[in-house]
């Protein structure tokens, strides 16, 4: 009996926290409370739910369509047409989707109207991710990937959704798991489609890793993908590796790049220490390259890469070695 109280406890917790108050709404979307209670009392959304407790509440997951309302209004569309839109509609709205045609204004023409749309794709994966929607969010990855190739996909949608992921979880719109969810759904989409790329490859290789204690893989997964498009083999390493493993693993394999992806998470002077020692094992011959958010400066014998477009253009540039 008390089990089963205490799950209708946490099942009852669990729905209060799928609703919140106006203010946190208003934080999330970037709009106002005043904005949201006009809309709501002109166009009946976003609508109120009365808890027991007789308190008002909006539903949290609104939060990515109202976003997205607010990149719509930004784009020059009237709060009339798009306020009580779903995201559907918005993208239809912007052209973005499968088999629709552009019926974007001139008032969003050009750059504004390509970056509105490329948000609204990111605020339909963050609702899918609210919702646990895999079978949605696996949907629309293959559709944008098919859409907009790889280089894009990675440089214009995998990158922005994982920092609207970080944002969202930072501000409290999304939970631990829902961020662990979205970050292992993107992962192993991510991993496959580099796989595939790289498969029956031939010629030099790219030794692709992070440092002992970095379990972040995401941004070295993005990596793997740009590394596959040019015309160099990945050896992939993985998280969190043994400095003496890379070495190891970069002298039997006869790469000449060594590329390792770092976070934010990591000890700044934890991961200088570990790149001096791999630069000082590694011989002459061999490009130590360095990317991601923890990413040193001006280390000796060190190359730093900011954006994957720089790291792709350099790469596509080298000749590969026989």
């Amino acid at each position: 009996m008390r089990n089963k109280e205490g799950i209708g406890n946490m099942n009852a917790m669990s729905e209060i926290a799928q609703w919140i108050p106006i203010g946190e709404l208003s934080r999330l979307t970037g709009i106002s409370t005043h904005t949201l209670r006009i809309w709501e009392k002109r166009y009946g959304t976003p609508q109120a739910h009365r808890l027991p407790s007789g308190h008002r509440r909006y539903p949290r997951d609104e939060v990515p369509r109202l976003r997205a309302v607010a990149q719509a209004l930004d784009s020059g569309f009237r709060a009339g047409r798009v306020v009580g839109a779903s995201l559907e509609e918005l993208q239809a709205l912007l052209g973005v989707g499968p088999g629709r045609a552009s019926r974007v204004s001139p008032v969003v023409e050009g750059a504004a109207s390509g970056q509105a749309s490329r948000n609204l794709i990111v605020e339909k994966w963050i609702r899918a991710v609210h919702l646990y929607d895999e079978a949605s969010l696996t949907q629309s990855l293959h559709e944008e990937w098919g859409r907009q190739g790889p280089l894009s996909f990675v440089l214009d949608y995998a990158g922005p959704f994982l920092k609207r992921l970080g944002q969202g979880w930072a501000m409290g719109e999304l939970t631990v798991s829902q961020e662990h969810f979205a970050s292992e759904r993107l992962s192993d989409f991510l991993a496959d489609k580099w796989r595939t790329l790289n498969d029956r490859k031939e010629g030099s290789i790219v030794v692709l890793t992070t440092l002992p204690g970095e379990t972040h893989r995401l941004g070295l997964l993005m990596c793997a993908v740009i590394t596959s498009l040019t015309r160099f083999k990945i050896l992939y390493l993985g998280a969190d590796t043994p400095v003496q493993d890379i070495k190891d693993a970069t002298r039997k394999s006869g790469a000449l790049l060594l590329a390792v992806s770092v976070s934010s998470w990591m000890s700044k002077s934890e991961v200088e220490s570990q790149l001096t020692e791999l630069r000082k094992g590694l011989f002459p011959s061999v490009e130590l390259i360095v990317g991601g958010a923890g990413a040193p400066e001006g280390m000796p014998g060190v190359h730093r890469f900011s954006q994957f477009g720089e790291y792709f253009e350099w790469l596509s540039g080298k000749t590969p070695f026989s």
